[in-house]
């Protein structure tokens, strides 16, 4: 009994084993059952390429990593990789080493010839590695880079730091700078306070404003909706009459003209501007001279109104 019980045990265990190394195969999209062929591919250096990594056609996985190994006489490496033998690789087809999805590491992906002949058991493969690896090893460098240039430039300011706040003169400079924020700060509290008051003032003439801007929509919309046109073609004529008699006073061709260019008008008006003057001075010098006369001439209308 017991050693039947042993045996059943053994048995599960290496069923359990070979179960798992097909259950992990199968999430690889490997085909553990299936017949593989053998092929080499020779590259510069393992770019971080591991064992069981997957090898991808088209998207499709159709083989792993089987092994990896170093060539001491060429100093190269040399890696195995098993691929389905259902699918037909052409022979002269490459092996790009990129780097694959988030968590999938290393992979390798075949990139089909134009060869009409397939690869065999033990063929090699033609190796290249994908532009984007050495960006991505400069990516993976350039933080390091970065954080080590920053630390020497933090070093750098801290040691002229400590040299310059010796300097009794960079004390000085340092508190008139303190000095200078206090006072900017001051200000800026103050226009600060002049902003929120003329807010404030905005906010409570809003109304205004906005009665304002409804009367110059009004206005805008009174404009909009007059016959512009009419008023200006009324505008032109009129200005075109008014250079019309502008152009005959220039010409002098009218009275106006005459009055403005001609002196013998205005000599005659002011010839008889004199002589009204003298008549005036004359009357009042004399007014018995021109009321008798006017006595004598309304008395005798007076007397043939009675004859008759």
């Amino acid at each position: 009994m017991n050693k039947t019980k042993k045996i059943l045990i053994a048995v599960i265990f290496i069923a359990s084993i070979g179960f798992l190394f097909w259950g992990i195969n199968f999430l690889k999209g490997l085909k553990v059952f299936s017949d593989n062929t053998l092929v080499y591919v020779d590259y510069n250096e393992a770019y971080g390429l591991t064992t069981n990594s997957p090898v991808i056609l088209n998207g499709l996985t159709i083989g792993k990593v089987n092994n990896i190994q170093f060539i001491s006489n060429s100093y190269r490496v040399r890696v195995e990789l098993l691929i389905d033998e259902n699918y037909n690789v052409p022979k002269d087809s490459k092996a790009f080493i990129y780097s694959g999805a988030f968590l999938e590491g290393k992979v390798i992906k075949i990139v089909p010839g134009n060869s009409k002949e397939y690869i065999k058991d033990k063929d090699f493969l033609i190796g290249e590695v994908d532009p984007s690896m050495t960006d991505v090893i400069s990516a993976e460098l350039l933080p390091l880079k970065e954080k080590i240039m920053s630390l020497v430039t933090s070093i750098d300011s801290v040691v002229s730091i400590i040299q310059n706040v010796a300097n009794p003169e960079m004390q000085r400079n340092l508190t008139l700078t303190i000095e200078n924020i206090k006072n900017t700060t001051l200000n800026l509290n103050k226009s600060m306070a002049h902003i929120e008051s003329i807010s404030q003032n905005i906010q409570e003439n809003n109304k205004k404003i906005n009665n304002i801007i409804s009367n110059i929509n009004d206005i805008s919309d009174t404009i909009k909706n007059s016959d512009l046109n009419l008023v200006i073609n009324n505008l032109n004529k009129d200005i075109i009459e008014l250079q019309k008699i502008i152009d005959s006073v220039n010409t002098q061709a009218g009275t106006l003209g005459k009055l403005i260019y001609n002196d013998s008008l205005y000599n005659y008006l002011n010839s008889s501007s004199q002589n009204l003057n003298l008549l005036l001075e004359d009357l009042r010098k004399n007014p018995k001279r021109y009321i008798n006369l006017s006595l004598i001439s309304f008395g005798a209308n007076s007397k043939e109104n009675k004859n008759k």
